[in-house]
């Protein structure tokens, strides 16, 4: 299906559901999200409006929800950059290292057919919550060659050892956060204006594996879909940090451009360790029009993203 047709439809249904939330109010989701780009972005002087940048995210969103029903909608990637970064160490096997972000359901796809087209034998997993693996497996994903492994299983780290050191690659998703149980040893990244906290668990067995991890994005550019591949990431164990954020940066330039196309500002706050405190309210006047209801509650957005709650009397 044509992106352009898919994106006028997308934006004339969203143009409905702002005159049907200026009365109900907005889901949950979507008033958190707004939370989170004032916080995350106002810092950086935006070169769009937090409103603006809201509408746009959410008519991605509805784009990408039509894709996942409908496959097949999905005409593939325009263009793929930096498949030479991928062939160079296609043979030793490594991490593949993704972000929700672009149309990044396609990217394991893409990525696999390239690797299986050159390496038939090889294993192609996908490291995904249990969440995840419900919708995800909808794509028929085993038709390209990718298995699925559950993030939450016990032993995980150990079942990633043994399938890495065999040469095979492994998907991942890394602004996804899963795994089993707390990580003792967090890293610390800078996003666009607050700090976050990422995994560290997949670092430090790369450290040991002395394997590759391949940055993988897809991204809308101009209207176009790209799959870009960057290169190789290896991982000194003495320097855990400085990895992963040479992996982490290539994430941040593109989310720069366009953080619309980013599909976790429903939960970003999840893993904020700190916000950055230079906002300037204002220039977002139209905060206060946002509002949510749960249960009796309403929910209310100040100017600098924070939540307030009043008590509805109806």
């Amino acid at each position: 299906m044509d992106r352009k047709l898919l994106l006028w439809f997308c934006k004339e249904l969203l143009k409905i559901s702002l005159l049907y939330e200026k009365f109900k109010g907005v889901s949950f989701d979507y008033f958190i999200s707004y939370s989170n780009l004032i916080k995350e972005i106002l810092p950086i002087q935006p070169r769009s409006s937090i409103r603006k940048t809201w509408i746009n995210y959410r008519i991605h969103n509805m784009m990408t929800n039509i894709y996942r029903k409908h496959p097949y909608l999905f005409s593939g990637f325009d263009k793929i950059i930096g498949v030479e970064n991928i062939m160079e160490w296609v043979k030793e096997g490594g991490i593949l290292l993704s972000f929700h972000y672009g149309d990044y359901r396609y990217g394991p796809r893409a990525v696999a057919q390239l690797l299986l087209k050159r390496v038939p034998k090889l294993k192609f997993i996908m490291l995904v919550d249990q969440e995840s693996y419900n919708e995800e497996i909808k794509l028929k994903y085993k038709k390209v060659g990718v298995e699925f492994i559950i993030a939450e299983q016990v032993n995980i780290g150990l079942k990633l050892y043994r399938l890495i050191s065999n040469n095979n690659w492994v998907y991942v998703y890394l602004d996804g956060n899963t795994g089993v149980g707390n990580d003792s040893s967090p890293i610390n990244v800078n996003f666009l204006s607050s700090k976050i906290y990422i995994r560290s668990g997949l670092f430090r067995l790369m450290g040991r594996l002395h394997k590759p991890i391949i940055p993988v994005i897809t991204r809308i550019n101009e209207g176009k879909r790209e799959l870009i591949i960057y290169p190789a990431v290896f991982i000194e164990t003495n320097k855990v940090q400085e990895g992963a954020e040479k992996c982490f940066k290539y994430f941040r330039e593109e989310i720069l451009k366009s953080p619309e196309h980013w599909r976790l500002w429903y939960r970003h706050h999840w893993q904020v360790i700190n916000w950055a405190t230079n906002i300037s309210f204002e220039k977002n006047e139209k905060a206060m029009n946002i509002f949510c209801k749960v249960k009796k509650l309403n929910l209310r957005l100040g100017s600098e993203g924070n939540v307030y709650k009043t008590i509805d009397k109806g």
